[in-house]
């Protein structure tokens, strides 16, 4: 995760520890919910969120590819919304580095 700190359109790992049979991680709070829990609670998303999430979506995962990460898990429940609105990929459980030819967390 820490290959994936610099764009603003994935959650932010604040810091990481390791007890004896478990790995905790400490994330930012995103206060705002699932975007599908946003999609189900309203008729119908305006035009310019749905352009505004598409384009997060799209530079979130452009980043990733060229850090050589797949993510393997996009859905609504993986994209969190921001305290600003904004939408941040989060569930990095099964996202595969291709460089190190193996899956996420190491």
């Amino acid at each position: 995760m820490q290959k994936l700190q610099r764009c603003p359109f994935i959650v932010q790992l604040r810091m990481a520890f390791r007890e004896e049979n478990a790995l905790h991680y400490v994330m930012e709070y995103c206060d705002r919910g699932d975007l599908l829990s946003y999609i189900r609670s309203k008729s119908s998303l305006e035009e310019e969120e749905v352009r505004m999430f598409s384009a997060s979506l799209v530079a979130a995962v452009g980043f990733m590819h060229r850090m050589h990460v797949l993510h393997r898990d996009i859905k609504p429940e993986n994209i969190l919304l921001s305290p600003s609105g904004h939408i941040v990929l989060c569930d990095f459980g099964i996202c595969y580095d291709r460089q190190q030819e193996q899956p996420y967390p190491h």
